[in-house]
């Protein structure tokens, strides 16, 4: 027993199964949570541990006054753009860390989310203006199926497959009525048939 050392050692349990522990003095610090650098299996990173062990679970954490993005390894991952989640919600990752001034779209394998400040804006229904495009977003997430018509501050938009289509002219019928589209948009000075 190594009494004077702290850091991350490697063991195996009653059962034989292999652990990663973070030891202080030489003993598990079953209290430890938190984030500590350090090497397992030869790989050096910053690695997240919950009660002692290396930690599963979410995959966003705090770490000295930062949030960062821990992948599958319990290690985080700065090469990592995003969405990531924790017990506060869904949050916009780039870099491996949290960007809470990012407002815009974000993506991952669940789709394409409007982020505002940094987190997922699950309220959001209406068209989104974003550096992607303008896209109908429903329930925070993009709907790449819709095709109709819907609004944002800017006004009434013809959308396609979930994406304002600016080239459109003509009439519409949606679950709002018959329209009459001029470049995309709802002309509400058309009187023409």
């Amino acid at each position: 027993v190594q009494f004077g050392y702290t850091g991350i050692a490697s063991g195996y349990n009653k059962y034989g199964t292999k652990e990663t522990y973070y030891v202080i003095n030489g003993r598990v610090d079953k209290d430890f949570t938190g984030i500590c650098y350090g090497t397992i299996d030869g790989v050096d990173g910053w690695y997240n541990f919950r009660e002692g062990c290396l930690g599963y679970g979410w995959d966003v954490v705090e770490y000295n006054g930062a949030w960062w993005y821990v992948g599958d390894n319990s290690r985080i991952d700065f090469s990592y753009t995003g969405i990531g989640y924790n017990e506060a919600g869904s949050w916009y990752i780039r870099n491996g860390q949290v960007d809470f001034s990012y407002t815009g779209l974000g993506f991952n394998d669940a789709g394409c989310w409007r982020i505002v400040n940094g987190a997922v804006d699950f309220g959001c229904t209406g068209v989104v203006d974003s550096e992607y495009g303008w896209w109908y977003v429903r329930n925070g997430q993009v709907d790449f199926g819709y095709t109709g018509v819907a609004q944002n501050e800017y006004g009434w938009w013809r959308i396609e497959n979930g994406m304002v289509n600016f080239a459109y002219n003509g009439v519409v019928n949606s679950e709002y009525g018959w329209w009459f589209i001029r470049n995309g948009s709802i002309d509400f000075t058309y009187t023409g048939l």
